[in-house]
């Protein structure tokens, strides 16, 4: 039986290149890299040759939801999604046009969703800036195996996830992190998370802690940024460095809620 829910993708739309936050720039490796995409178009010469650049890490989330959809049988077409991003692309360049390129429309998020029958829904919404840095998270109570039965695959099945998330937010936090009944970190509700243990490589949990492979992940795994690692609860409190991170803000420095310090 197919299960009754749909998938769920976010992808970074941006007037102009993928820019976190600049205070995000404490280590050179990371920047290098979150950063290298708005080095490369900030002149006018270097402006986007497709709609297709306006989306960060376009091709890791069309094969992700590709893969989904084989999983769980439903019907998935890139042909039809791409006409569905590129027609968004074009409306979104006029919105901003006609607001102007300093407002905070410039950027937005964009969700994907597909039904078992293939129907797509796509939608958008600004970015809302980072107040402060480092964002500050908690450990949720829940064991991550509760917040759903499919962790490898980004589905609207996420009520624990949505639950602690909203928790986290009416507690004045960024995020909140899951922690398996094996006592491994997994991820945030919405983020990755990484650590630096001090020889300047990032770590981040292994897929079999139980854990989405986020687009943002794979990127820095694949660029030889970051290594995975079992993480457990005493080495994520001893890491001189915590990063949350995700395809719509990039890496943001993080601190536990009870003092953890950050990068």
């Amino acid at each position: 039986m197919k299960p009754q829910f749909s998938l769920i993708e976010s992808i970074l739309w941006s007037a102009f290149p993928f820019r976190p936050s600049e205070q995000a720039r404490h280590n050179p490796d990371i920047r290098d890299f979150i950063f290298s995409r708005e080095d490369k178009l900030s002149s006018t010469e270097n402006k986007p040759e497709s709609w297709k650049d306006h989306f960060f890490l376009l091709k890791r989330h069309v094969e992700r939801m590709r893969s989904s959809a084989a999983f769980f049988k439903f019907r998935f077409s890139t042909s039809e999604l791409t006409e569905n991003l590129e027609k968004l692309s074009r409306d979104l360049d006029k919105l901003i046009s006609t607001k102007g390129e300093d407002t905070p429309q410039t950027r937005f998020k964009v969700r994907v969703l597909t039904e078992p029958s293939g129907n797509l829904t796509v939608e958008y919404a600004p970015i809302t800036p980072v107040s402060s840095l480092p964002v500050k998270f908690d450990i949720s109570t829940f064991p991550a195996e509760e917040a759903t039965p499919y962790p490898a695959h980004k589905t609207t099945l996420r009520s624990v996830f949505n639950q602690e998330f909203q928790r986290a937010l009416s507690d004045g936090l960024y995020d909140t992190v899951f922690v398996n009944t094996r006592g491994e970190v997994t991820e945030g509700a919405i983020n990755s998370i990484f650590i630096d243990t001090g020889d300047g490589q990032l770590l981040t949990p292994v897929l079999e802690s139980g854990l989405l492979p986020g687009t943002l992940r794979a990127e820095l795994l694949s660029l030889g940024l970051a290594d995975e690692a079992l993480i457990d609860v005493r080495t994520l409190r001893n890491a001189q460095g915590i990063y949350l991170g995700n395809s719509v803000r990039g890496l943001v420095p993080a601190v536990l809620e009870d003092g953890q310090p950050a990068c």
